[in-house]
């Protein structure tokens, strides 16, 4: 037998919990499918303008081109010859991270980025 509590936690079980009622597969297969956490969808890459110009307009610009000229070469070759800039790219969230740029932001600058 099914049972859930007040609280929807679920339980399999031949004796029914004190305070806790019956219920049917298609309610627990309910409860389950309320639970589901859906991921939020993928962020799309960005062009290199789009990336700049959402750059200009966070105000980062500056910022991000002075860490790629102060980083190694193949920093400066990916800033340059990139020729779309994903979200998740592990430069793109070191970049984030060094200059304090939370996750969210960036979240945001990809957003602006593909509405340029």
């Amino acid at each position: 037998m099914i049972f859930k509590a007040p609280n929807n936690d679920t339980c399999i079980s031949d004796v029914c919990p004190d305070g806790w009622v019956e219920i049917t597969q298609v309610e627990l297969a309910a409860i389950h499918e309320s639970r589901r956490v859906v991921a939020p969808p993928p962020i799309a890459p960005i062009s290199p303008r789009q990336i700049r110009m959402a750059l200009t307009r966070a105000g980062l610009r500056q910022a991000v081109e002075a860490a790629v000229a102060a980083g190694d070469q193949d920093l400066k070759d990916w800033y340059e010859f990139s020729t779309a800039f994903e979200r998740l790219n592990p430069q793109v969230v070191a970049m984030g991270e060094a200059l304090s740029v939370s996750p969210a932001s960036l979240d945001d600058l990809w957003t602006l980025g593909a509405q340029l």
